[in-house]
């Protein structure tokens, strides 16, 4: 029998179910009897090329998970001064999923890790024994009934092991997807890191990482405006709302004017204490407005002709001196 495109394509779909595969599956998948895919994989010696591509695949997992030294991943900022090695109980290890930048486990790569199990490298915790590299080695470890893994200490804080495992993967081992980088590029971005950083970690362009992240820049630019108008509207500086926001006195200075010339934002300016009838009645003076003193005026009062009769940026003035009321 001659092994013809189909024969290859079964083969290959054969293999690629992994350890729980089945002649019956791949029988359903192309429509043909089981009897049929047996004589397929006698005559097309199956069984003997999944253990070489199983072995040539293990080969390659071990030259490829070889890492780059800790000291040269993570710099002297985060290494201990020597290889810190160690046996440790796969048990003891702490994995925590959001600091897992992978979707899923890949099969494959832990199939091969399996069959060179013996000669992979040691993985990378912190102090804390949190997990920074290594996911696939330990699984493959655990699916070949050992208890212990060999490992190597580096002196990662908590908060920075989500972004060391990138940097981690990165030197090495199996590569994040496209869809795996957008993921971590937009959680990177919502923790504070600069977009500069991020398209450097995960090798990407500019305009590939501003494609992953337009939506969220531009929640953050009308969060900023928000900000912006609130400051200024408690009376801050242009120099202290500039501080607090983190952009220059100028991007504060031309977005105000913006908003004054009729280029309003959409902020909501009605007053919680608004009155909708002629008679207005209120419990209390509200705590914010005013002195407490006998025979005080509701500063809800001033918050209710203000909204009824002024527009926002008008020019207020209080003859008496004012206590406060409306400032």
């Amino acid at each position: 029998m001659k092994e013809t495109l189909r024969h290859k394509e079964a083969f290959e779909y054969y293999y690629s179910l992994g350890p729980t595969r089945s002649i019956p599956q791949v029988a359903r998948q192309y429509s043909v009897s089981v009897a049929a895919v047996k004589k397929w994989s006698r005559a097309f010696n199956w069984q003997e090329r999944i253990e070489q591509r199983d072995i040539e695949n293990a080969r390659r997992a071990a030259k490829r998970v070889t890492p780059t030294p800790a000291k040269a991943v993570f710099g002297e900022k985060y290494y201990l001064g020597r290889m810190v090695k160690m046996k440790m109980r796969i048990d003891e290890i702490r994995f925590v999923e959001e600091f897992y930048p992978w979707d899923k486990w890949d099969n494959e790569t832990v199939n091969a890790y399996r069959l060179a199990v013996g000669n992979l490298p040691p993985i990378l915790v912190n102090s804390n024994k949190l997990l920074i590299d290594g996911y696939h080695r330990i699984i493959a470890h655990r699916l070949e009934g050992l208890e212990e893994i060999d490992a190597e200490l580096v002196d990662v804080p908590d908060e920075q092991v989500f972004i060391e495992a990138v940097r981690a993967n990165a030197a090495h081992g199996k590569q994040l997807s496209p869809s795996e980088k957008k993921n971590v590029a937009r959680k990177l971005f919502e923790g504070g890191m600069a977009p500069e950083e991020i398209q450097k970690l995960l090798s990407v362009k500019e305009r590939t990482f501003r494609d992953w992240t337009q939506d969220l820049r531009q929640k953050q630019g009308e969060e900023r405006k928000q900000k912006i108008l609130e400051l200024y509207l408690a009376c801050h500086t242009q120099e202290e709302i500039a501080e607090v926001v983190g952009v220059a006195r100028s991007t504060v200075t031309e977005f105000i004017s913006n908003v004054k010339n009729g280029g309003l934002v959409d902020f909501d300016i009605t007053p919680d204490s608004l009155q909708l009838y002629n008679l207005w009645q209120f419990s209390a003076p509200d705590s914010r407005y005013g002195l407490d003193y006998p025979g005080r005026i509701p500063g809800q009062i001033v918050e209710n002709v203000l909204y009824y009769y002024r527009e926002p940026f008008d020019l207020v003035v209080d003859p008496m001196g004012g206590r406060g009321d409306d400032n």
